[in-house]
C-alpha cells in the first residue's frame, strides 16, 4: 500500500517557495502517555474532517536477518487482520463505509497508517487504530491474500518507467549493512514469511514507546484526549527493542532478485550525536537537488535519491542511491555520483548552509493547512492528511526532542561546525560502495 500525498516531494526539498512563505502557526499540543506513546493534537475547525496518523519505528531497517520485506508485509497484515472488535478487513471496510479513507506506507525507518474520517467518526477511527496494535490476530489466510498484493506493488514499480526502486531497494541495503548478506530476496521474500513472523515483528516494534499518534482537524481536544486514553492508554508499557547496528567495513558486491542494478554510496558513522545528524541531514537536503536534477545522472538512471529529512541520518547512515537504466553500467553511474557529491561538497558554503537551514526551520514551524497555499484540485481533506503526516515526520526528525529545544539547537548549529562534520563523514576514506546486481539476467 502507498500513501498518495501531494506534498511529499516538495516538503523534502526544504527550499520550495511555498514552504518558505508558509505562515507559522501555534505549536500543536504534544504529550506523552504513561506507556510512552507520543501524542500530537492540532485542532482545525476549517473542516468537518479529522486526519489521524499512527507512526511506528518499524521500517525496512528493523527487519531481522533472513526476513526480507517483512516490514511491508506486516503493514498489509495490520490493515486487514482481525482484531478484538472486527473480523478480517472489517475495520478497514467500516471506516470507508462511514465516509473515511484509510491507507498506509512503509519506509526505511518507519511505517505510518493514515485515516481521514468525518469528525463524528473520531471514536471509531481511534478504536480501529488502537486495536491494530493491541488485539490484532495474524492469520495465514490473510497472509496468503496479501502477499500477491505486495508482489503486485513491486511489479508496478519495476514495470513503470516513471517509478523507481528506492523504497524497495532500501530493503536490500538494510540487510547488507546490518547482516552482510550477499544476496537479498527482496522479490521472493514475502512468499517465505509466516503469520508467526509478522506477529513477532509487530510485537517487537509496534510498541507504544516506539509509536506516535497524530490527530489533526475538527475535534475537541479534551474529548480526544479522553478517547486516546481509553483506547491507547491501556496498551502495556515496554522498553524499546535493541537496535541492530550497521556493521559494513568494506565495499560490497551483492545480488538481489529485482530486475535493475543499483548502487549505494554509504558513509557510516557509529552512534552519531544530534549535531552530526542535523548537519548530515541538512547536507542531504542540499545534495538531493543535484542528485535529482543532474542531466548526466538523469540520463543514466531510472531513479536516484539520497539522505534527507524523510530518510534522516541516525540509525540509517548517510547514503546516495541510483538505479541504473537497462544497459547502463554501474561503473558509469558510480563515477557520476561521486562527481556530484564532490561538486556539492565544493559548492557548499555559508550562504547555501543558511538557506538550507532556513528551509528546514520553516518546515518544522509551518503548517500546510494554515499557509493559505492550495495546489489546484487538491481537496482540503488531503491537505489535512498531509499536515498529519508532516507532524509525524517532524517528530521522527527530532528523534523525540521537544520542538523548541530542537529548534534552538538547530539554529545554534553554525556553518563551521556543520562543514567540519560533513567533510569528515563524507570523506573518500569513509565511503563504502554497495552494488546490487540483478540475478534475473
Amino acid at each position: 500500500m502507498a500513501t498518495m500525498r501531494w506534498l511529499i516531494g516538495p516538503v523534502l526539498l526544504c527550499v520550495m517557495p511555498m514552504l518558505c512563505s508558509a505562515q507559522q502557526t501555534a505549536a500543536p499540543q504534544r504529550l506523552t502517555l504513561g506507556n510512552g506513546l507520543t501524542v500530537i493534537l492540532e485542532v482545525n475547525h476549517k473542516t468537518d474532517k479529522v486526519a489521524i496518523e499512527t507512526f511506528h519505528r518499524a521500517g525496512f531497517q528493523h527487519e531481522p536477518q533472513g526476513k526480507a520485506h517483512l516490514a511491508h508485509v506486516a503493514e498489509h497484515m495490520v490493515c486487514y487482520c482481525a482484531t478484538a472488535s472486527y473480523g478480517p478487513r472489517q475495520g478497514q471496510m467500516l471506516l470507508q463505509q462511514k465516509g473515511g479513507m484509510a491507507n498506509a506506507e512503509t519506509l526505511a525507518t518507519f511505517v505510518h497508517y493514515d485515516y481521514t474520517v468525518p469528525a463524528s467518526e473520531l471514536k471509531l477511527a481511534l478504536q480501529v487504530a488502537a486495536e491494530r496494535i493491541g488485539s490484532i490476530v495474524f492469520a495465514d489466510n490473510v497472509l496468503r491474500e496479501e502477499v500477491p498484493r505486495v508482489v503486485q506493488e513491486m511489479d508496478f514499480v519495476q514495470n513503470n518507467p516513471q517509478a523507481g526502486l528506492l523504497k524497495f531497494g532500501l530493503i536490500g541495503l538494510s540487510h547488507v549493512l546490518r547482516f552482510g548478506d550477499a544476496f537479498v530476496p527482496v522479490y521472493a521474500g514475502p512468499s517465505k514469511l509466516t503469520a508467526a513472523d509478522i506477529e513477532a515483528f509487530v510485537k517487537t516494534h509496534y510498541r507504544p514507546c516506539e509509536s506516535i499518534l497524530v490527530v489533526v482537524g475538527d475535534f475537541d481536544p479534551v474529548n480526544a484526549q479522553q478517547l486516546i486514553n481509553i483506547y491507547f492508554g491501556s496498551l502495556p508499557r515496554s522498553e524499546p527493542p535493541p537496535k541492530t547496528p550497521v556493521t559494513i567495513t568494506t565495499d560490497v558486491d551483492a545480488k538481489w532478485d529485482l530486475r535493475s542494478d543499483a548502487i549505494y554510496l554509504v558513509y557510516p558513522k557509529a552512534d552519531p550525536d544530534e549535531a552530526t545528524r542535523m548537519a548530515l541531514t541538512l547536507f542531504g537536503n542540499y545534495l538531493q537537488q543535484s542528485v535529482w536534477n543532474d542531466p548526466g545522472l538523469k540520463g543514466m538512471t531510472k531513479s536516484r535519491f539520497c539522505s534527507n529529512q524523510l530518510y534522516p541520518v541516525g540509525d540509517l547512515p548517510f547514503f546516495v542511491f541510483a538505479e541504473a537504466k537497462q544497459g547502463v553500467s554501474l561503473d558509469s553511474v558510480e563515477a557520476r555520483l561521486k562527481q556530484i557529491v564532490t561538486g556539492a561538497l565544493t559548492d557548499f558554503n555559508p550562504g547555501t548552509f543558511a538557506q538550507i537551514k532556513m528551509g528546514l526551520v520553516y518546515f518544522l514551524q509551518s503548517s500546510v493547512v494554515q499557509s493559505g497555499y492550495a495546489p489546484p484540485d487538491v481537496p482540503f481533506e488531503r491537505m489535512l492528511g498531509q499536515e498529519a503526516i508532516n507532524l509525524g515526520i517532524k517528530e521522527i526528525l527530532r528523534d523525540g526532542a521537544p520542538p523548541n529545544e530542537f529548534l534552538a539547537r538547530l539554529n545554534a548549529l553554525d556553518y563551521g561546525t556543520a562543514n567540519q562534520i560533513i567533510r569528515s563523514v563524507l570523506s573518500p576514506a569513509n565511503e563504502k560502495k554497495v552494488r546490487f546486481r540483478s540475478d534475473k539476467r
